[in-house]
């Protein structure tokens, strides 16, 4: 490989390796989102339980002020089982806490606080079933102690994939930290060959110049030469003298030839490696951004994707002012299917109803699971008028839709609230207005659609 071909190895993997750093950056950002809204939940968790023992109340200022400060993952677990330790032993003289109509209405505060969290939380695959019933529970009337199980098994699942994010983040600032070495070196070995080149160029000036003299001088001593001996002499003298240093330069030159196609064939093993390695990364980022986006159950996007989409539509809709519609879906009593049937009932239904929405709708539309049994799709270049057409049509093929389940049949219905993209509205008003009109059909006795 020539000095060219390799500066342009090298450049290429420059272009490869900034374009990583853009995608880490991507990454960098979607977990800073995530534990924000983490740290926004907790500390709303908190003062919603500040107040009912008072020997408990420090320990929570110590959670809060942990959170609040640098987030320290080992710290806040330490907090957190201190929390643990004192509410398992409180003493019988505790002050006790509000009467059982207030402790409902801040239990269901609580419980409302964190099925949000779940739903806007992307759980990896491994955490899933842990989620799904830890969520289930949170749908229940919880007593006190019901309630502190389930508050602790949600802190400590959070706890342990904020651990798993940032493993991960971790292992890829890890190998872009190697990278970055390794292109370090590479600039280095670069710098080299092209400094040899430039001290080749050097000798090889010096030689021409000292050849160049003595022909020089040897044409200007036979033009004044009277004796044919010693003009022999001194011919064959200059001449042996030029031959030795070409033969000098050539020996010279060999040995730099060959330290830099060694150096040029290091870089390009290396640059191969590197080629390798970056793949890898590439491979892992993308893994981790589909994994971001999309729902590990249903395969379905997820509500970041969502949330993507619908800026996407949005900027969309106002390039073209066509019409954008919205349907919220959600599978009527889906907590009995759960009871009644068992959780892989539950996960079959959603997956049947993922598979039924994504294909009886056009390649443009966007379908998400917004979370839980909710899903959520966006129809562009469409008013709520025919919107309502395609979720009268997709809830008719739902509802003949049923399966079995343990030798028992397992009917699934669904409803839904439609809106169109009004001039007033921002991202929450849309949303909210197709969620009323959802509430409205639920309320109205379900396996129907309301168009408002």
């Amino acid at each position: 490989m020539d000095q060219a071909g390799n500066n342009d190895e090298v450049n290429k993997w420059k272009h490869k390796y900034f374009k990583l750093l853009d995608d880490q950056e991507k990454l960098d950002q979607e977990n800073s989102e995530k534990e924000q809204l983490f740290n926004k939940i907790i500390t709303r968790l908190i003062h919603a339980n500040k107040g009912h023992f008072n020997d408990l109340d420090p320990l929570l200022d110590q959670l809060l002020l942990t959170i609040k400060n640098d987030f320290n993952l080992e710290q806040l677990k330490s907090n957190f089982e201190q929390f643990s330790n004192a509410l398992l032993h409180l003493p019988d003289n505790t002050p006790q806490p509000p009467s059982c109509t207030e402790n409902l209405i801040n239990t269901k505060i609580v419980c409302q606080q964190l099925t949000l969290l779940f739903k806007t939380v992307d759980i990896p695959a491994e955490f899933d079933k842990q989620a799904s019933d830890i969520k289930q529970q949170l749908q229940t009337d919880l007593d006190t102690d019901s309630f502190q199980t389930v508050l602790e098994e949600s802190i400590d699942l959070l706890l342990s994939i904020e651990k798993n994010t940032l493993t991960e983040q971790e292992e890829i600032e890890d190998f872009l930290s190697a990278l970055t070495q390794q292109l370090t070196e590479l600039s280095h070995q670069a710098s080299g060959a092209s400094a040899a080149n430039q001290e080749k160029a050097i000798s090889r000036n010096r030689l021409d110049q000292s050849v160049s003299k003595q022909m020089l001088e040897l044409q200007q001593s036979s033009a004044i030469a009277t004796n044919l001996a010693p003009l022999k002499q001194l011919i064959t003298s200059t001449l042996e003298s030029i031959t030795k240093q070409i033969t000098e330069h050539q020996q010279e030159e060999a040995t730099h030839l060959n330290e830099t196609q060694q150096q040029l064939q290091e870089m390009s093993a290396k640059i191969q490696a590197m080629e390798l390695e970056s793949k890898d990364l590439k491979y892992k980022l993308q893994l981790a951004r589909d994994k971001a986006l999309r729902d590990p159950l249903t395969g379905l996007p997820n509500r970041l994707a969502y949330d993507e989409r619908l800026a996407t539509e949005f900027a969309r809709w106002q390039r073209n002012q066509t019409p954008l519609t919205m349907i919220v879906w959600d599978i009527d009593h889906f907590k009995q299917i759960n009871d009644n049937f068992g959780h892989k009932a539950g996960d079959k239904t959603l997956s049947i109803i993922a598979r039924l929405l994504s294909s009886n709708c056009r390649k443009s539309d966007f379908v998400a699971r917004f979370g839980g049994e909710e899903f959520i799709m966006l129809l562009s270049e469409t008013t709520k008028e025919s919107g309502l057409i395609l979720a009268e049509k997709i809830r008719a093929i739902v509802e003949k839709s049923g399966f079995n389940a343990g030798g028992r049949a397992v009917s699934i219905t669904i409803s839904c609230g439609i809106t169109q993209f009004l001039d007033t509205d921002d991202f929450e008003s849309f949303f909210e207005r197709a969620d009323q009109a959802l509430y409205t059909a639920k309320n109205k006795g379900r396996n129907q659609c309301v168009i408002q």
